[in-house]
């Protein structure tokens, strides 16, 4: 059995700035959408996690962010109060809240996803041909062999691929971007 290679020490600056080149318009945009719904970074990545994860506990939330659940509770406040998610009592046990993203919050990820999508597109478009499409095969394999490898610790990964695939499809169609609606498994 031989040996996997190990990537040359240039590659993990290499990929860091190919995702720097491709990402510095989107982040800008999704700065500035994250300002102009009056969310912090912690609310961002609550709604991200709500729409590709689907239902959760306020401790499962906290858990997820490395927060406390006092302030986690104070953040999914702030959030109901938007009208981004709604907090209901969890018919099994009414101790635990069941968080979940409302249709302003999946726009809201959907719309940033899009103009992410968007600006990766413009910026892939600049390549040559040649290296697009020698880019696009080195990704498929490594996204594959990454996909097997990690396929039990992230099954949201799936989803969120999925979603992605349906509204790169949907592209134009009525609709396009709404994106399947995500199951609603409650982390407890």
């Amino acid at each position: 059995m031989s040996k996997p290679m190990t990537p040359p020490p240039a590659f993990p600056s290499l990929m860091g700035e190919l995702l720097l080149l491709l990402g510095q318009r989107g982040e800008r945009l999704t700065f500035r959408l994250i300002t102009e719904a009056g969310l912090t970074l912690p609310q961002w990545i609550t709604l991200n996690m709500l729409h590709w994860v689907g239902v959760q506990s306020v401790t499962g939330i906290a858990e997820r962010l490395g927060l406390t659940n006092a302030t986690t509770s104070h953040l999914v406040d702030r959030l109901v109060q938007a009208k981004f998610i709604k907090r209901t009592e969890d018919p099994d046990d009414r101790r635990l809240k069941r968080v979940e993203i409302l249709a302003a919050g999946r726009a809201l990820v959907m719309k940033m996803e899009t103009l992410k999508q968007k600006e990766w597109e413009s910026g892939i478009a600049q390549l040559s041909a040649e290296n697009r499409m020698e880019l696009e095969r080195a990704m498929e394999r490594a996204i594959a062999e990454l996909k097997e490898k990690t396929a039990s610790a992230r099954p949201w990964l799936e989803k969120r691929a999925h979603a992605l695939e349906t509204l790169t499809l949907t592209k134009g169609r009525k609709n396009a971007g709404a994106g399947p609606k995500p199951r609603k498994p409650l982390a407890r």
